[in-house]
This record gives structure tokens, sequence and C-alpha cells, in this order.
């Protein structure tokens, strides 16, 4: 027997982008950076949205937050879907949103028509995966897989509060970071945008992922005084410098 795709109620799905995309700094519209009241009050959202799915929530010693749907059979692991809510300044409505909320959807397509997977489902919403005021990215998943460094953690922002201390104060652990790391993962994945226009310009509606480009970020410090390029410093007193004409 086949078996078709399971529907999903695309008009409910818009209708939640545009409600989360409210929830944004009114100066700068549609930025709702890490560790503002703003992302609080779009996970308060989020939270609302998992529980009237039927998840159930926790928050990760990570500080992700996760919506988990049980299974029938819980030896096949667990299928992570999601992304993000946290945004660049000026980020859209769609950047990591878009992602999270179509997983959510999913999760409602299966509570709604009583379809429960042999797998275990989880909706994540990883914690600050854009730059953060702490000079780190893709921090929750960054903690999942085991590449926070004390030495991150140090970092501090723009208020002197440590990154550590700013992991807590969203509901994560920091000193058992440990316990966010996964071994029962089979599948993840994420919807995103297209940040580019290789699918627009081709006419295609969606796309996989073959590669990804690997970020590298360097500080450096240069010494020196400030001047203008090619100038010349001249103790000539005459009027009309010789080095001036070279």
């Amino acid at each position: 027997m086949t078996r078709s795709n399971l529907p999903i109620d695309g008009k409910r799905l818009w209708e939640d982008v545009m409600a989360l995309a409210t929830i944004t700094e009114q100066d700068a519209p549609y930025t709702r950076r890490s560790f503002t009241p703003k992302f609080d009050e779009g996970r308060a959202f989020l939270r609302r949205h998992f529980e009237a799915a039927g998840l159930a929530v926790r928050v990760d010693t990570a500080g992700n937050m996760i919506g988990r749907r049980e299974g029938t059979d819980p030896g096949r692991g667990t299928i992570l879907i999601g992304s993000h809510s946290d945004s660049v300044p000026d980020g859209g409505r769609f950047d990591g949103a878009a992602g999270l909320l179509s997983a959510l959807e999913v999760a409602r397509a299966l509570a709604e028509r009583g379809v429960t997977l042999a797998h275990d489902l989880e909706v994540i919403d990883f914690l600050a995966e854009e730059v953060s005021a702490f000079r780190i990215s893709c921090c929750g998943s960054r903690m999942m897989a085991g590449g926070m460094t004390p030495e991150m953690l140090a970092n501090t922002g723009p208020s002197g509060e440590t990154l550590k201390d700013a992991v807590r104060r969203v509901g994560g652990d920091p000193d058992h970071l440990e316990q966010a790391s996964r071994s029962d993962v089979v599948a993840c994945l994420e919807l995103h945008i297209e940040q580019g226009r290789v699918l627009e310009n081709a006419r295609e509606d969606i796309g996989v992922v073959r590669a990804v480009v690997g970020i590298m970020r360097f500080a450096l410090t240069v010494e020196g005084h400030a001047d203008h390029a090619g100038t010349h410093r001249c103790t000539c007193a005459r009027t009309r410098c010789p080095a001036l004409s070279r």
C-alpha cells in the first residue's frame, strides 16, 4: 500500500511565522538577539505552542529548548528537527524561524492525525545559533557536539556577564554540559531559507545541501598611528616642496 506525505496546515504555519516576527526590537524590525528580553519572549511563545502540540518541553544543559514526542520503539533512536529562534540584527522573519516552526507543524500534524512514529521525535530550538553578544555563534549546537571550551564560556558581553552565566540564565546548566551530548540521534533535519539566489534563479522550490562552507575567524591586532595613505611628512620650509611633486 502506498502512503502519501502527511499534509500540514500551511495557513497556520504562515500565521505562526508572522506572529513570532512581531516579537522584535521595535527600532530594528525582525531582530531577536539571543539572551535578550525579546529572545526570552520568543521562547515563551514557542513553549506555549510546543505544549499545545502535545510535546514534552525541556531545556537541556546547553540551553537548547526541546519538545519531545515519544515513539513506539525507543530503541530506534531520535529524529531531531528544528532550527533557531534568535536572529542577527535586522535578520528578517524567516531565518531560523521558518525551519523551527515548520518542525513544530510536523509535530502538530502527527498529533492531529494520531500518527506515532517508531522513532522518538524532537523539535529543537538551538540556543544562540547566530553570533551572540559574547562573540560566539552556534552556542547550543556547539555545546551539544562537545565543542564549547571553558575559554569560550568565559567570554563576556557588554554588561560584563559571562557566556556561562548567560546560558544558566536561559535555563541551561553549563557546569554539566556533558549531559547535552547525544548518542541517540539517528537523523537531524533543518529546513532553512536559501541565503543566496541559486534556487531562485533556477526557479526551484527546494534543494538539498551537499556541502557547507567552513568558517574560520581570526582576531588581529594592528599597531601604528592614524594617517592617510601616500602622505609624506616634510620639514621643508619652501613654498613649493619637491617632495609634493613625487
